[in-house]
């Protein structure tokens, strides 16, 4: 286990990704009074592509921040430290096609790979990079900027586009469309940081970790296993307890066999065959009716002491009768005597 754990965070170590604590500032258009001729407003794609965007960074370790604010983005993006700076919007005018924005030269570096991944993805028209100078995001950032304008919302002429058929317009307002458009934001700022965004290598040591953990849980049952040879072993410790319990009661019957025996020895009145019960309380054979050796129940056992009492005693007195016994006027009488007591 510990070995699967080391290699998962060797992969973790190795895996290309973004350097520790990079920061992407995403702002979206703020313009909900342009209106996109299939339906909604600029403002409202331009979040949802940003955001899209946001999501896909982050699963690969970025640290993005994302703002809609128009007039404070560029100073809540300085204040935060951030490494780079993209602000994302749809064009109109009569256009077609993609296009990137940037004022510094550090910004068109950016603006680069951002515009070359979108027109991979979108396969519209590259309307290029274009040189600006009056754009608000652009002037009052610290860090590389760019504004893209990802395809013209108001442009109804049909294309070949990734889902079929359709105008630009209409392919912004498609939730995959859009999904395309954000993972294509994504792809261009990891090439711009000279990392991957593939999260499939992160997915397998998540993968392997999970397998450690079904490990682990294998071996609570192989514990809980031992519990029940635990749990099993006092119910044999009981039995042996039984038979402990049955071995008293045995004595107990050799002693009321031995003391038939002794009224054997002693009298011989009763005979051989029925002097004695068999090894573990077994009945006296044919004299008393049972089958030769065959278990004697309790009663009979409690019968048979009854009887050997009585015939005990009177081998040992003799018949009881009337015993002349001497009177207070000196003349002999007849006086019943009973059992004297043991």
């Amino acid at each position: 286990m510990r070995t699967r754990g080391l290699a998962f965070l060797a992969g973790i170590v190795l895996l290309p990704g973004p350097a520790l604590g990079t920061k992407v500032f995403l702002n979206a258009s703020d313009q909900s009074s342009n209106s996109v001729d299939c339906g909604g407003v600029e403002s409202t794609y331009a979040a949802d592509n940003a955001q899209r965007a946001q999501a896909r960074l982050e699963a690969v370790g970025f640290d993005v921040q994302y703002s809609q604010d128009f007039a404070n983005s560029p100073s809540i993006a300085n204040n935060w430290g951030a490494d780079a700076f993209l602000s994302v919007h749809s064009n109109a005018g009569g256009g077609h096609g993609t296009e990137t924005l940037y004022k510094t030269a550090a910004g068109q570096a950016l603006a680069l790979p951002i515009n070359d991944a979108l027109v991979a993805s979108l396969t519209f028209p590259d309307r290029g990079l274009k040189y600006r100078t009056d754009l608000h995001m652009l002037n009052a950032t610290d860090m590389p900027a760019a504004l893209t304008e990802v395809l013209f919302h108001d442009c109804m002429t049909n294309h070949s586009t990734p889902l079929g058929t359709m105008s630009e317009s209409c392919f912004l307002t498609e939730p995959d469309g859009r999904a395309i458009i954000g993972e294509a934001l994504a792809q261009g700022f990891c090439t711009y940081f000279t990392v991957s965004c593939s999260v499939v290598q992160q997915d397998a040591g998540v993968v392997q970790q999970d397998s450690g953990v079904v490990q682990q849980d294998s071996g609570v049952v192989q514990q809980d296993s031992g519990v029940i040879h635990q749990d099993g072993a006092p119910i044999q410790q009981d039995a042996g307890g039984g038979q402990t319990d049955g071995g008293g009661i045995v004595p107990d019957g050799g002693g009321i066999v031995r003391d038939g025996g002794g009224l054997v020895r002693d009298g011989g009145g009763i005979g051989g065959d029925d002097a004695a019960l068999g090894p573990g309380g077994y009945s006296l054979g044919a004299s008393c009716g049972c089958a030769a050796g065959s278990p004697a129940g309790p009663g009979a056992v409690l019968l048979l002491a009854v009887l050997l009492g009585l015939v005990r005693r009177r081998l040992r007195y003799g018949n009881p009768g009337r015993v002349p016994m001497p009177s207070r006027d000196g003349t002999r009488r007849a006086k019943p005597v009973g059992f004297p007591r043991d």
